[in-house]
């Protein structure tokens, strides 16, 4: 084959090489013309900035050039990514790189510009849980970070430990959930015996967790476990495995109150034959008291008081004086509206602005708090008679030293105890006898007992008036509880003067809102009568009563 030859390019001799005269430093000195061909070889950060300077022309910013990269596929929308795209993603994310995500994690972690500074206001998100920040809302790396990963564990936590409330279903011997019995019905049910007891120790619950909640246990681990150059340590007094065992178990037990065969349920078993259960809700139930403003309960104060002696020219007037009886007729009137809307179906609406008036400030005086719960401690009960004054003061003593009140700490305090009539009158006694006594404590003048309980004052009420308004059982009286009594269908007490308490106040309840029903007939039959102007409603009481055309204003 032969090449065209043209006029304007003549082929150069071939020369052959020197390899003599190519190796002297004469032609090594000599500059070459030939232009490179190869690129100079660049390392990784001239890399970097390339790979940086086009992003920056193509991308918004590196951030978005990041969400970009890792897109995730919207199920039923075609994925725009390339294959290159998929497989560089596939193969950093599946940890198939030398460099995994989690030197990246690392990395970004402990960069120092993802520190916020300290008048950022950011400083103070690092570990936000979801009711204080989003990792959205927080700008810098590492609280971002941070907060992101306290919000991913702590679901998973909340999950495991409700796994924790589960019997174990790989182990047959597991006395997660304990019952005392089973009616058959239920599969898989394992009862509470002494022989599931002595499987309770504190290695086997601890391995036990190690197992099915390892992050709770690591958790749990870091709270409580010492360490030593990052190694943690086992103490040979107050081991931390121990604690993160009752901890734990008090966190399942939380979760679940059947989940109680892990610590719960065996110690509670073992503290009833001991017989330290009292002492324990004892102790516990003093930790849990109440307390009271400084000086409420100062005894000098109320001695202070009794001799002013205001009290003196107390009167059957005085006392009526005192009663607000303006407050009284207007709750009264608000207690018969109260019993007519709930009694009409179609007033129903008015029922909610009747509670609130009941419940405005003008209404309620010194009501409780909402939610008040009153934490009491229990003690034992003796054997003395409470009505009697030698076996009333024999019983106080014995509280007092229950409550490990001695005659120093009751000195210059007050002590109120309640009771029905009879010990209150008990009580009264013993002041009177013991009076001469200069001591306060050995003059009981620090019991000041402020009257019967509401209960057995109620009740006494209760017995009065069963006493003086019951008639007859046979009697035709209509102004008679028996009267009410029958047409109600309401079993009539049998003792009139020691009657049961709640079946009796309901139906004395019932028998006062039928005769304010009753009442309320007459008025309106009386208005509907004479047409009077403020009635905007026409009312038949009837088999049905009905009400028509709208409200009636009272």
């Amino acid at each position: 084959m032969k090449l065209p030859s043209t006029s304007s390019s003549v082929a150069a001799p071939f020369t052959p090489r020197n390899n003599s005269s190519a190796s002297t430093p004469a032609n090594a000195n000599v500059p070459s013309t030939q232009p490179r061909l190869k690129a100079k070889r660049r390392n990784v950060w001239e890399k970097a900035d390339a790979i940086l300077l086009t992003i920056g022309k193509d991308f918004d910013s590196f951030a978005h050039f990041l969400e970009v990269m890792f897109y995730n596929r919207i199920a039923g929308v075609p994925d725009p990514r390339t294959t290159r795209h998929v497989r560089a993603v596939t193969a950093f994310l599946g940890g198939e790189t030398n460099v995994t995500m989690a030197t990246v994690i690392n990395l970004l972690y402990n960069h120092p510009q993802s520190r916020p500074s300290r008048d950022s206001p950011d400083f103070s998100l690092h570990f936000s849980p979801p009711d204080i920040s989003s990792p959205r809302d927080i700008n810098c790396a590492r609280p971002a970070l941070s907060t992101w990963a306290l919000q991913i564990v702590g679901p998973e936590l909340r999950r495991q430990t409700w796994e924790l409330t589960q019997n174990d279903p790989t182990d047959p011997t597991d006395t997660t959930q304990l019952r005392a019995s089973t009616n058959g019905r239920a599969k898989n049910i394992r009862l509470a015996t002494w022989d599931a007891f002595g499987r309770v120790s504190i290695p086997r619950i601890a391995s036990t967790y190690k197992r099915r909640a390892r992050g709770l246990w690591y958790v749990t681990e870091c709270c409580g476990a010492p360490t030593m150059n990052g190694v943690t340590v086992l103490r040979k007094r107050r081991p931390h495995n121990m604690v993160q065992v009752g901890a734990i178990s008090c966190l399942t037990l939380s979760r679940n109150r059947y989940a109680s065969g892990y610590l719960a349920l065996p110690l509670a078993v073992w503290q009833f034959a001991c017989r330290t259960h009292v002492d324990e809700k004892r102790a516990f139930s003093r930790f849990g008291f109440t307390d009271c403003a400084p000086g409420a309960f100062n005894l000098q104060d109320h001695i202070d008081r009794v001799m002013l002696q205001e009290r003196r020219n107390l009167t059957a007037q005085s006392l009526r004086a005192d009663i607000d009886w303006k407050y009284v007729h207007e709750l009264t009137a608000i207690i018969w509206v109260r019993i007519l809307v709930k009694f009409i179906p179609q007033l129903a609406h008015l029922r909610a602005e009747v509670a609130a008036l009941l419940s405005s400030p003008g209404m309620t005086k010194r009501r409780l708090p909402k939610n008040r719960v009153t934490k009491m401690q229990p003690v034992g009960t003796n054997a003395e008679h409470s009505t009697e004054t030698h076996g009333m003061m024999r019983a106080l003593l014995d509280f007092f030293a229950q409550l490990g009140l001695d005659e120093k700490a009751l000195e210059n305090l007050i002590f109120m105890p309640r009771g029905d009539g009879a010990s209150i009158a008990a009580i009264w006694r013993i002041k009177k006898f013991l009076c001469a006594h200069t001591e306060h404590y050995k003059a009981f003048r620090n019991i000041v007992p402020p009257g019967p309980e509401i209960f057995h004052t109620r009740w006494t009420k209760l017995n009065s008036i069963s006493a003086n308004s019951y008639a007859p059982a046979s009697s035709g009286d209509p102004s008679g509880l028996s009267k009410s009594a029958t047409a109600a269908g309401a079993k009539r007490p049998t003792n009139l003067k020691k009657v049961d308490f709640f079946p009796t106040s309901r139906s004395m309840k019932l028998f006062f809102e039928a005769r304010v029903l009753d009442c309320w007939r007459y008025v309106i039959a009386t208005l509907f009568s004479t047409s009077r102007p403020n009635l905007c409603l026409r009312i038949s009481f009837g088999a049905e009563d009905i009400i028509e055309d709208g409200c009636w204003r009272v």
